[in-house]
């Protein structure tokens, strides 16, 4: 017992003395979430692991920034959803090195491919996606189901140069 209690005192010491060495800085807030729901997740019908083809564009229908071209819709699916049915939306990380931070677009991650474009993300209603905010309308889930169509497409970020194109980005499902 005299060990213990002499331990616990070590600790005390070393930790209040650690205390005053230091100065409080600043605060940082953490919050989260737990929910009930589980469902299977799916992009365009090939599992939560997707492939989004664009199609091909020539440059000239990219040849100013801020030209866009190439809206090609895709969807995530769930299916077999159990638990309290909350409405649902995909929120598109922005941690991933494929996304500008700045902008929320999506990085060309083919280092010999095309030049100066990036992919953009749109909700339902055509409202621009940034990755790695909030953002988009919630979909009710009905009878376990829910279906979040979205569409992708090319943004010049200055006159763009013939290549390929391919990029990344991690979502996870925002509950309401």
């Amino acid at each position: 017992m005299k060990k213990i209690l002499s331990s616990i005192a070590v600790i005390g010491f070393v930790a209040m003395s650690a205390a005053a060495a230091h100065a409080s800085d600043g605060m940082i807030n953490f919050s989260g979430k737990l929910v009930d729901t589980s469902c299977g997740v799916s992009v365009n019908n090939s599992g939560p692991v997707g492939v989004v083809t664009l199609p091909n564009v020539s440059v000239t229908d990219l040849a100013a920034a801020g030209d866009v071209a190439g809206d090609t819709t895709f969807n995530i699916t769930l299916t077999g959803c159990s638990g309290t049915m909350t409405p649902v939306r995909a929120f598109f990380e922005g941690n991933t090195p494929a996304v500008d931070m700045a902008t929320g677009r999506l990085n060309n991650i083919e280092t010999t491919g095309a030049t100066n474009v990036q992919l953009q993300l749109l909700d339902t209603d055509g409202t621009v996606i940034v990755a790695g905010q909030p953002s988009g309308a919630y979909t009710p889930i009905d009878n376990g189901k829910a279906n979040m169509p979205y569409t992708v497409r090319y943004y010049a970020k200055a006159p763009t140069t013939p290549g390929i194109v391919s990029s990344i980005v991690m979502f996870s499902l925002d509950y309401q």
